[in-house]
């Protein structure tokens, strides 16, 4: 009995010093996770071990952030190729590293993080990795009660459109430039075509006054409209 525990903590000794002469260095355990310590591998990737010395993050990042409530308990994660992504506390990478850049959670939109592909095009994902506005838009405002909780985009051609917190194109990018409701009239927007003519959306995306009109501004917020 005696010989066959001895055989057991010589093998696990074994396995302990297997673990530390596979990394380069071994943080603290506590820094980035309770019970976990981030590692460094010989190659200079990071990744985290538990406190048997189990990889349950591989060491396969070139950069690991820390948890954090604000991105919903999720730390950010940088891959060797240099495309950002965020694993959860079971060291799953709910957010494949994906994206040239991943903004904080709830900075833009509640529940959603900006995020930038590999081609330099906006979208917005929530903590699942869901991308509830695809990334295809050259530009992402943020969403407003001004323009009905919907938010101005640009395509990747230049034209101007919003969409809602679902990430569907109420007004579909097909002007040159979208005014703010309210400014000009109660409800609407003022709209102008790519052929550089004007008109009126709501905010259910009806042309209420199709664009095919000039404007001359008269007074501030005072314009005569021209038939074109």
């Amino acid at each position: 009995m005696k010989t066959l525990l001895n055989l057991v903590l010589l093998v696990l000794s074994s396995i302990a010093a297997y673990s530390q002469a596979d990394y380069r260095k071994i943080y603290e355990y506590g820094e980035y996770q309770e019970d976990w310590a981030k590692v460094k591998s010989i190659t200079g990737t990071y990744g985290m071990i538990d406190r048997s010395g189990k990889e349950v993050v591989p060491a396969v990042y070139k950069k690991i952030e820390k948890f954090t409530r604000d991105n919903g308990n999720l730390a950010l994660v940088k891959s060797i190729t240099g495309e950002y992504g965020m694993i959860n506390k079971s060291g799953k990478e709910v957010i494949p590293a994906n994206y040239s850049k991943i903004g904080r959670f709830n900075e833009v939109e509640e529940g959603l993080a900006l995020v930038k592909s590999i081609t330099g095009t906006y979208g917005m994902i929530d903590r699942r990795g869901k991308e509830v506005i695809p990334a295809v838009y050259k530009k992402i405002e943020k969403f407003t009660r001004d323009n009905g909780n919907l938010a101005l985009v640009k395509s990747i051609t230049g034209e101007y459109g919003m969409i809602n917190k679902s990430g569907k194109e109420v007004i579909p990018a097909d002007y040159s430039k979208i005014g703010r409701f309210n400014e000009i009239e109660e409800g609407l927007a003022l709209v102008k075509s790519i052929v550089d003519a004007y008109g009126f959306v709501d905010k259910n995306g009806n042309e209420i006054v199709e664009p095919i009109y000039s404007l001359e501004q008269i007074e501030s917020k005072q314009y005569k409209v021209i038939e074109n």
